[in-house]
């Protein structure tokens, strides 16, 4: 028995078709296939699937067969995307589901040229007809241009994707600057954001109202572009505490928190 058309849908999925009328089917890149006859016994020479439960093969004497275990659910409204300085809000709907297990958030760098990354799941609400809203935060995004699509998850093992109708462009800062953290005043933890247009090294202190260092948050390289850094004050008293980001040979400024227990 041949194989002849093969297709697969990422490195995982795929599908082949023999000369024996017969649908081959992998979830784990080819290491194992389960087989399924398609209906006719005509040898099979191309095969096309559009998600794992639905395709369709070509053949011998005019042979078209349509493959359809399909329950992929998902009716989606809206996906849309907004850029917050150095992070990504992604926001979706669905207007009805049924048996969704739930959504792959992946992501590309257009500027790396490389492959899809799955960065997080968001669970689903297996069966519903009511509208639903999603959302999910990209942070800490490396300034360049980025590729987002959702892969839709039935509780079978079938899925869809949905890709944003736009890529997402995270720009450098123009000058260097460090911003209030937040929140202030803060128990114990806060966030300590910063903007560097250029790489550089980068070393953010923690002092005392006497002036004393009291903690180092961050000493090394970091490459232009947006950051946060959290500081943990769980081992800290109640007070006035001032923060200093310097940026070697290029950059120094320090402002004022407080930690309120």
């Amino acid at each position: 028995m041949g194989l002849n058309g093969i297709f697969f849908l990422d490195s995982n999925i795929g599908c082949a078709v023999s000369d024996v009328g017969t649908i081959f089917f992998t979830t784990n890149g080819g290491i194992s296939w389960t087989s399924q006859p398609c209906g006719s016994p005509n040898t099979l020479n191309e095969v096309c699937f559009i998600h794992q439960g639905k395709g369709w093969t070509v053949g011998d004497n005019g042979t078209i067969v349509m493959y359809d275990n399909s329950t992929i659910p998902v009716e989606l409204s809206s996906f849309t995307a907004l850029v917050m300085s150095n992070a990504v809000s992604l926001t979706w709907s669905t207007a009805t589901e049924t048996n969704n297990q739930g959504f792959e958030v992946q992501r590309k760098s257009v500027n790396e040229n490389n492959e899809w990354k799955q960065i997080d799941f968001v669970q689903g609400k297996g069966s519903t007809t009511e509208l639903t809203n999603y959302s999910f935060e990209d942070k800490n995004l490396l300034p360049g241009r980025y590729l987002y699509r959702l892969k839709q998850l039935d509780f079978d093992g079938s899925f869809e994707y949905y890709e944003l109708n736009s890529e997402v462009i995270i720009e450098a800062p123009n000058t260097f600057s460090l911003n209030q953290n937040y929140p202030n005043p803060f128990n114990p933890t806060t966030n300590i954001s910063f903007n560097i247009p250029e790489s550089g090294n980068v070393n953010l202190k923690v002092y005392n109202v006497l002036g004393n260092e009291v903690a180092t948050l961050f000493n090394n390289e970091l490459n232009a572009g947006n950051h946060n850094v959290i500081f943990n004050a769980i081992d800290f008293s109640s007070s006035v505490y001032y923060y200093r980001v310097e940026v070697e040979g290029k950059f120094i400024e320090t402002k004022q928190m407080i930690l309120l227990k």
